[in-house]
């Protein structure tokens, strides 16, 4: 095959390699170093593998050539196997799985060596293969959580050029991390189901102090809590989430269990004619909603009406207090007491007078119809001289 085709298709090969599940490849193309010549050049990768560069012993140091963009590692007359060198870093718990780099053609493809941490330099530290007869170096299968140091072991004199180094590592295994939280629900209804918050995908799910409020459970293995309160208050339990690489730290929950409100239904507020005050009146049978079950609660108390206004009018709002509830399982609800009630306050009507009666020099017996809901009346008298002229 011609040479431009087949490095072609080699690259193709390794970047589908790249696609291993829980890997992450970054590459640095040393032209990003832009229009000047650097000694010995360091720098980030990404921003979980750096980089530096040196001379070693009897070497030209490592150089960033602004004319080919690349960078040179040059052979060492003085220890012909210890030339100068790159070093990648392994940061934020990361682990070097694997190493690639290209050279600017084949005329530069010196041997590449490299020592892993404080590994001592030698004749016979792992040597980084050529793929078939190109100029790009690849090494595969390292277990690399410190840095190694790649350096030019030539034992003639043979620059390296390197154009780009690309480096593939795997993030560091962790355990379960959990956000606590507050879980909210009502004594006797059931709760929407509460998923404990988690990273690392945990497999397993425990309690670790405390108690669940009665009537709710842990699914261990999905991590949601569901259920139908028994009981009511303010309570916390610790949690713990698990997986392959171990178990989280405790994470508390905080449990709020609000007490049930009941409702009264069954009454209507009474019409009634003026009298100056806001008292009104209740007709029906109070009737007490939202018991659970065969809960001992019962309804009690006097209820006091009051119209919002004396004034006349319709659809006056009437509030009811005085109500209250008993029985043993009374202190798991709330009581609302009977609302939306409405009444109208009408007028008195006028009364109507009728000839007086039994009437005498010195009195008479006044006469009208009585008006309903009137609880007084006032009596003007005045008198009338006439005149006769003949």
């Amino acid at each position: 095959l011609p040479k431009f085709l087949f490095k072609s298709i080699l690259f193709v090969s390794l970047f589908v390699g790249q696609f291993a599940v829980g890997q992450t490849t970054a590459t640095y193309a040393f032209s990003v170093l832009g229009g000047s010549n650097v000694t010995n050049p360091s720098g980030n990768i990404d921003a979980n593998i750096s980089f530096t560069s040196a001379k070693n012993a009897g070497t030209t140091a490592a150089t960033y050539n602004s004319g080919g963009l690349d960078l040179r590692l040059y052979y060492s007359a003085a220890n012909p196997y210890n030339g100068s060198s790159i070093t990648l870093i392994a940061n934020n718990g990361v682990t070097i799985t694997g190493v690639e780099f290209e050279s600017v053609s084949t005329t530069y493809v010196p041997t590449m060596r490299y020592i892993i941490g404080t590994e001592t330099v030698t004749t016979s530290n792992p040597a980084i293969a050529r793929i078939g007869a190109s100029a790009v170096y690849t090494v595969s299968g390292l277990n690399i959580t410190n840095n190694m140091t790649i350096r030019n072991a030539n034992t003639t004199n043979e620059q390296m050029r390197m154009m780009y180094i690309k480096v593939t590592y795997t993030a560091p295994a962790s355990v379960p991390v959990i956000t606590g939280g507050t879980v909210s629900g009502t004594y006797g209804t059931a709760m929407t189901n509460y998923q404990i918050v988690a990273t690392g995908t945990p497999t397993s799910y425990a309690v670790t102090t405390g108690t669940l409020p009665a009537g709710l459970s842990l699914n261990g293995t999905t991590g949601i809590i569901s259920g139908t309160p028994t009981v009511y208050g303010n309570s916390s339990i610790t949690v713990t989430a698990t997986n392959a690489n171990g178990t989280s730290s405790p994470a508390t929950l905080n449990f709020e269990i609000a007490k049930k409100a009941l409702t009264v239904t069954g009454l209507t507020a009474d019409n009634k004619t003026y009298d100056g005050n806001t008292s009104a009146a209740l007709s029906g049978t109070a009737t007490l909603n939202g018991i659970i079950g065969n809960d001992d609660v019962t309804l009690t108390g006097t209820p006091t009406a009051t119209f919002a206004t004396s004034n006349v009018g319709n659809g006056i709002a009437v509030t009811v207090t005085g109500y209250s509830l008993t029985g043993t399982k009374a202190n798991n609800y709330t009581l609302t007491q009977p609302s939306g009630l409405t009444a109208n306050i009408t007028a008195l009507g006028a009364p109507i007078a009728t000839a007086s009666t039994a009437i005498s020099s010195n009195g008479f017996t006044a006469n009208w119809n009585a008006v309903s809901g009137a609880t007084s009346y006032i009596l003007n008298v005045y008198q009338q001289t006439w005149r006769y002229c003949n």
